[in-house]
């Protein structure tokens, strides 16, 4: 039984490994091939009222029920105990679809106000964003329930076959941007063929939901005990959604509500580089969140402490010296993956990833806060973190452009650096000294010395191209590992990893 949970384990993270960098590969190859052919001004339009999807704006209406359901359909169908999980099934179901109809009804009839009184949108394109929004309001209606089926999925350890539909939705939707933008730049002949896609996908969820459990169906009555136990789990968890919809989509609605829909492009750029170096660091928290959640049920605290020390270390190991080696190389980065036009928006590259220099130093123990039920504690900080991020924002753009968001997300995310790591230490009874020498110090000299080195080299032989550059960061990051192996790692770690990899190669 052990064996096979390892499996199951080992499947869904290979499987969601192998969607994600393929999505975010084919994304990269997606943008800049958008920017030339739509222009900077169309491809802002379309970015920004991209936000307004279920996986932006909108997912504030899933209300943290989905995590729920997630929980109650696997703790439920081991026990098999059908009616329970068929009773929270309809009732998150229910819900949803009354949402979804709320802000559908919502979005479609003040997407005229919204383009023309909030959006620095230019006159010609406010028929554009508000029909882009209408289809946008449409697609909430199929979206926005299938949340549901996708619960369904993932509580049933399906991540392998999600990340498959996801990964099949991605490609076909690039694929037909890419044919139909070769005739038209059109956005609303694009958004309704986004919006297929998306319906076609929601139907397919809900097929395979009911494949994956047969016994899966809409039942009439609802216990108020079960109901009102829901309600309990998911307060927090949607609290901690709030904030992280506010935080992740706030950025390019302010820059098109306060600069223009045409300085939304720049910091999208900014911003996809700067995803890829933070869904590097989101590797830990797959391994970390249950591994906390099962030392804390045994409670074994040394466990716990010696979690939040090592997965630190291999965090930072994993996201610091990519930050370093993409902030030094951000001018070539944008150079040859957009175009030299764009150059100019490696300064906010750069601005951007200040945040991911310190970040990863709380973000292990963050996550494993959430694992072992400190979600309370996390949602006051992060309230006050979003609060002062968006504040500054607001101010700043008005000054100084979209640098000015960037300089949001730094001190945001600065402001509740103390409070979240002294939180972390003291909950997992982890001493700061050891903290700071087993974690700290065994990467960060490292990845800074690489960088340096790689920053003379790069300022005595500039890129000449594309390859190159990856040639840069490949050497970089072989030699940081190697540092990394030589001091970073103390002999035990060595000769775990050694058999580790031994046992993958040859086993």
């Amino acid at each position: 039984m052990q064996s096979a949970s390892f499996m199951t384990v080992g499947r869904n993270v290979i499987a969601g490994f192998i969607s994600l960098f393929l999505r975010i590969g084919v994304s990269l190859i997606l943008t800049p091939y958008l920017i030339l052919r739509l222009g900077k001004d169309l491809y802002g339009i379309w970015t920004l009222c991209l936000s307004f999807s279920i996986s932006g704006i909108f997912s504030l209406f899933s209300l943290g029920l989905q995590g729920g359901l997630v929980k109650y359909v696997a703790e439920y169908h081991a026990l098999a105990r059908f009616r329970e999980l068929n009773e929270v099934f309809t009732a998150t179901i229910a819900i949803y679809a009354g949402m979804a109809v709320i802000g559908a009804i919502g979005l479609f009839c003040g997407a005229g106000i919204f383009a023309q009184s909030v959006l620095t949108v230019p006159y010609e394109q406010v028929a554009v964003v508000t029909i882009l929004l209408r289809i946008l309001a449409v697609q909430i209606l199929f979206e926005l329930p299938a949340l549901a089926a996708d619960a369904v999925v993932a509580g049933m350890q399906r991540f392998d076959l999600l990340g498959l539909l996801e990964t099949i939705r991605f490609l076909v939707l690039s694929a037909l941007i890419v044919i139909m933008v070769q005739f038209t730049t059109d956005l609303v002949s694009l958004g309704v063929a986004a919006a297929g896609v998306a319906v076609a996908y929601s139907l397919m969820l809900a097929f395979f939901a009911k494949r994956v459990l047969p016994e899966l169906r809409l039942v009439r009555r609802i216990s108020r005990e079960l109901f009102e136990r829901m309600a309990r789990f998911t307060g927090n968890l949607f609290l901690l959604r709030i904030n992280a919809v506010v935080y992740n989509n706030m950025d390019s609605l302010l820059i098109g509500a306060l600069v223009t829909t045409t300085a939304v492009t720049d910091y999208d750029i900014a911003n996809r580089i700067h995803g890829i170096v933070v869904t590097v660091m989101g590797i830990a928290p797959m391994v970390v969140l249950p591994a906390a959640s099962s030392f804390a049920g045994k409670d074994d605290v040394d466990s716990l402490r010696k979690l939040v020390i090592m997965g630190t270390k291999y965090t930072m190991a994993l996201t610091l010296p990519l930050c370093l080696i993409v902030g030094v190389l951000a001018e070539e980065i944008i150079r040859f993956w957009i175009s030299p036009a764009f150059v100019g928006n490696a300064a906010l590259v750069r601005l951007f990833l200040v945040y991911l220099l310190f970040w990863p130093i709380q973000g292990v123990g963050w996550n494993m806060l959430i694992g072992v039920g400190e979600t309370a504690a996390l949602t006051r900080i992060q309230v006050v973190s979003v609060f002062v991020n968006l504040v500054i924002t607001t101010v700043l753009l008005r000054y100084v452009g979209t640098a000015g968001a960037m300089i949001g997300t730094v001190l945001g995310n600065l402001v509740a650096f103390i409070p979240y790591l002294r939180l972390i230490l003291r909950r997992f009874d982890v001493d700061p000294r050891e903290f700071w020498s087993e974690a700290v110090w065994k990467t960060y000299p490292q990845a800074v010395i690489v960088a340096v080195l790689l920053a003379v080299v790069v300022h005595y032989r500039t890129a000449a191209s594309l390859a190159e550059v990856i040639g840069y960061m490949v050497l970089s990051l072989a030699c940081f590992y190697l540092l990394f192996a030589v001091t970073g790692l103390n002999r035990d770690e060595r000769i775990l990893l050694r058999q580790l990899v031994f046992a993958k190669v040859f086993k």
